[in-house]
């Protein structure tokens, strides 16, 4: 065979041949069908091309209807070098049954000079007749796979309907035995399904419900970690019914999910055990469409449901830089109050560190305290340099009073424990530096000074421990509060930057926080007059700012 030698183009090794095998299933690599191609084609190679120059190409287990194979690649790279004259093929369809990729490669080997050859089609593209009759296969071919696509999605469609298993993926609460072929609920993961029925049917959010299974032993909820997308697809999966949905959706060639038309799925009613009943599960498809359409679906900033005008009691408005970013800065107004703006960062500033000096005071405060020493507990860092005082520091006082560790009384107690070990201490040094101490009297008041310093140590050991356990508070609010600035590494610092604050914590994370510890906020004029803690009482003491 005469070839043609081109311009800028690499130039071919003389009798080197690339041989590609290839098949889609592990039927066939069982029955050795790799093994029948390579043979075929390396007899060909050797006994009619005269060619002992030769490089095997594998693909086992991959389909012809796209080129995304390992060794396919790799081959085609290795043309592009010229280090092949020859890309020889058991069958036109090894090769590809696509033919827009087919013809894509075939124009780039009549670029390089490469002859391509098929054994079972007997021709190759040396010649104009070979070319245009391995068009006319490769139409075919793509005919071919096309059909087999349909039969075997009418298969499938057929097992569906009869309510038989098609290979789809068991729905987590189930088990699936495959000798019987019957599924089976499994316990442990169905209470799991029902809780999420039943709290989501009760009004509370997807986050909330992924919050609260995160939070059981791990024993519990499986060892998973729950994230609010999987959440949603249990909402909306009717399986859990105990009806088999079958091609409710599909995936485009660039791998995303899309919903299939209805006229297409298949649900067979009854097919197996149900986890939770039928009205359940519409109800929550009500509920879960009604927020998915709901304006309020639109993500707000961490303040917009806590901030309260005193004049006019009205929620603030508000406006967000972004509306599809959850932690985009918003800005809050009072409509009909002139000069009102907030920003999320004079907001947050202010709550964030308030509530770290009020966790900081829990553990200082007395009856005897004063309403300056409580000012100056409570207000302390430069965002509280405006704020002459408490209005209301008794009241705060006696609300906050007994939530913290120690009292006068107990730090009284620990400083006099302290000065007398010293003093035991110092003595017994002096004892120890004289001479006179070789007397039996002065060993007997030695032993006697440790053994005091040993107990007193103890006891004021005792004491801090005490001290130490009893400083988490224990009111709510305020216990929540303290395990969350734990948690955060927020505790033991001097002064909160919010701007980290939204950084580095979950947005969710940080608005629930406010939610739950918050019951609002009152501003007035440009200016936050007084936070309203939630408490057990139902009426319990805001903490009032003095200008």
């Amino acid at each position: 065979m005469a070839r043609k030698k081109k311009n800028n183009i690499p130039p071919a090794a003389k009798d080197k041949a690339a041989l590609y095998i290839r098949v889609s299933t592990v039927y066939q690599i069982d029955k050795d069908s790799l093994k029948v191609q390579e043979r075929e084609l390396i007899n060909y190679t050797k006994l009619v091309l005269n060619m002992n120059e030769y490089e095997i190409f594998r693909d086992a287990g991959y389909s012809a209807k796209n080129t995304d194979r390992p060794d396919y690649q790799k081959m085609m790279q290795k043309l592009r070098t010229g280090e092949f004259s020859h890309l020889i093929v058991w069958k036109i369809d090894r090769i590809s049954r696509n033919i827009i990729d087919f013809t894509e490669m075939f124009e780039e080997l009549h670029r390089l000079d490469v002859t391509f050859i098929s054994l079972a089609e007997q021709f190759d593209t040396s010649s104009i007749v070979g070319q245009a009759l391995l068009k006319i296969i490769l139409i075919f071919a793509e005919l071919e796979r096309h059909n087999a696509a349909e039969r075997s999605k009418a298969v499938l469609l057929s097992k569906a309907e009869a309510g038989e298993y098609t290979g789809f993926r068991i729905p987590f609460g189930y088990r699936r035995d495959p000798k019987t072929k019957e599924y089976s609920v499994e316990e442990p993961e169905a209470n799991i399904i029902r809780t999420i029925f039943n709290m989501f049917d009760q009004g509370i959010t997807v986050y909330a419900i992924a919050k609260h299974l995160n939070s059981l032993p791990l024993a519990e909820r499986i060892k998973k970690k729950w994230l609010v997308p999987a959440i949603e697809r249990m909402l909306t999966n009717i399986s859990y019914t105990g009806a088999l949905r079958y091609n409710y959706r599909s995936y485009t060639s660039k791998k995303e999910r899309v919903i299939n038309d209805e006229k297409d799925l298949v649900l067979v009613e009854n097919d197996h055990p149900a986890i939770i009943s039928s009205e359940l599960f519409e109800r929550c498809q009500q509920r879960y469409t009604d927020r998915k359409n709901s304006v309020y679906h639109v993500r707000k900033p961490l303040f917009a449901e806590l901030l309260t005008c005193t004049t006019h009691q009205i929620p603030l408005s508000w406006e967000k830089e972004n509306a599809r970013k959850f932690s985009s800065p918003a800005t809050y107004w009072c409509p009909h109050c002139p000069k009102s703006n907030f920003t999320d960062k004079e907001v947050g500033s202010f709550i964030m560190n308030y509530l770290l000096n009020l966790l900081r005071a829990c553990g200082q405060i007395s009856p005897s305290t004063s309403p300056l020493a409580l000012k100056r507990m409570l207000l302390r860092g430069k965002d509280f340099d405006e704020i002459e005082a408490l209005a209301n520091a008794e009241e705060i006082k006696r609300s906050l009073f007994g939530s913290g560790s120690s009292n006068g009384d107990v730090q009284d107690k620990q400083r006099k424990l302290k000065f007398e070990i010293q003093m035991k201490e110092r003595e017994l040094e002096r004892m120890e530096s004289l001479e006179a101490n070789n007397s039996d009297k002065a060993d007997d008041r030695m032993d006697h000074l440790k053994e005091a310093v040993k107990k007193l140590s103890a006891e004021l050991q005792q004491l801090e421990n005490s001290i130490s356990t009893q400083s988490v508070p224990q009111v709510d609010y305020l216990k929540t509060c303290y395990d969350f600035y734990i948690q955060r590494n927020l505790y033991h610092l001097s002064d909160i930057d919010f701007s980290n604050c939204v950084k580095n914590i979950p947005f969710y994370d940080l608005k629930h926080f406010f939610q739950d510890v918050i019951k609002a906020i009152y501003v007035e004029g440009g200016e936050i007059k007084a936070i309203a803690f939630r408490t057990e009482q139902e009426n319990g003491t805001p903490h009032q700012f003095k200008r």
